[in-house]
């Protein structure tokens, strides 16, 4: 591993997702959240892409991060969609602009859209 400060869950990165023209994939360079576990060790990460589109929200299976809410830098509202996540490799990575503490309320939030997303929350309130 590189000797950077290994990346945590909860970070918001600026990240080039490529180009996919033509396509309902996200692209481009954009703010993603770090949502894989802290254990890897691995210069891997899985995000959920972020928009600032305000006719996202509301979505079942995005979340929306306010400035306020992130330690660090987020200029505006994002809203997170867990339907894009998506695999990306540090070399992709632009840089860090915040955090958010695993005990908030929006990572909750995080948790419960990721578990829709998976179709996992009848099993979860299973075995819960």
């Amino acid at each position: 591993m590189s000797k950077r400060r290994k990346r945590r869950r909860g970070d918001i990165i600026w990240v080039d997702l490529g180009q996919h023209p033509g396509r309902h994939i996200q692209s481009g360079k954009r703010p993603c959240l770090i949502v894989n576990t802290n254990r890897s060790n691995a210069e891997v990460y899985t995000v959920m892409p972020g928009t600032c589109k305000i006719s996202k929200m509301g979505f079942p299976v995005h979340v929306t991060v306010t400035p306020k809410e992130v330690h660090g830098m987020l200029n505006q509202t994002t809203i997170f969609m867990a339907e894009q996540l998506v695999t990306v490799d540090e070399s992709q990575v632009l840089l860090k602009v915040g955090h958010i503490d695993k005990k908030s309320g929006v990572m909750e939030r995080v948790n419960e859209v990721l578990l829709r997303q998976m179709g996992m929350e009848e099993y979860c309130e299973k075995t819960g």
